[in-house]
């Protein structure tokens, strides 16, 4: 089973992050939200309270077979609630970086989160962001010169260093990015199909009324 990752902040936006975890596992995808704090709760840009599944932590946690490689999805039953970089990097096939004011700037702010990204480019694995999280590439160094798409606030930004389509959905190699939040769903099927096979999204999409 595949396993992406999507990365909380407080101020997250909403739909950007929980519609790619709902398209996701939909297509049997092992998603888990990370919070980059030490705390599993995690406050959207609209005061909706989430728990994570797991906490970002510099440390070595528990063993990632008992407590989030697993496809039982009752992730509560396991008492460690912590996951590292290195077993992200290990363990993951894609990265999802939601945007939202101030949840962004949050994440820009993680190392850890910086690291993961750029190990995540470098072993050719996916990245995906939606909106203002496309600004997680700029402080990450990461492509310069690709071709992207994000949210109107911070594309003058962007074009310093990326090509900035304004496309509703843009990939280029690796990466996958989004306008902004009424896209999220394009945006999630797009990263469900570089997952699954072409059979399962298509039943997803017709369950779902797409």
């Amino acid at each position: 089973m595949k396993q992406a990752y999507i990365f909380l902040a407080e101020g997250f936006e909403t739909i950007e992050a929980l519609t790619p975890v709902d398209v996701l596992r939909r297509c049997c995808v092992d998603v888990k939200t990370v919070s980059v704090s030490s705390s599993r709760e995690v406050v959207s840009s609209h005061n909706v309270p989430v728990t994570a599944d797991l906490s970002l932590t510099p440390s070595k946690g528990c063993s990632p077979v008992e407590d989030y490689a697993s496809t039982d999805t009752n992730v509560a039953s396991s008492e460690c609630k912590t996951i590292t970089a290195e077993e992200i990097i290990s363990f993951g096939d894609m990265i999802i970086i939601p945007g939202g004011h101030p949840g962004y700037t949050h994440l820009c702010e993680s190392e850890i989160l910086r690291d993961i990204i750029r190990a995540y480019f470098a072993a050719g694995k996916w990245i995906g962001a939606i909106c203002a999280g496309a600004t997680l590439l700029l402080a990450t160094g990461t492509a310069p010169g690709s071709r992207i798409t994000c949210h109107s606030s911070v594309a003058q930004r962007m074009a310093a260093s990326y090509i900035c389509t304004g496309s509703e959905v843009q990939e280029d190699g690796n990466i996958i990015t989004a306008r902004g939040a009424g896209l999220s769903l394009p945006f999630a099927l797009l990263l469900a199909e570089k997952l699954c096979t072409p059979e399962s999204v298509s039943t997803v999409r017709t369950k779902m009324e797409i």
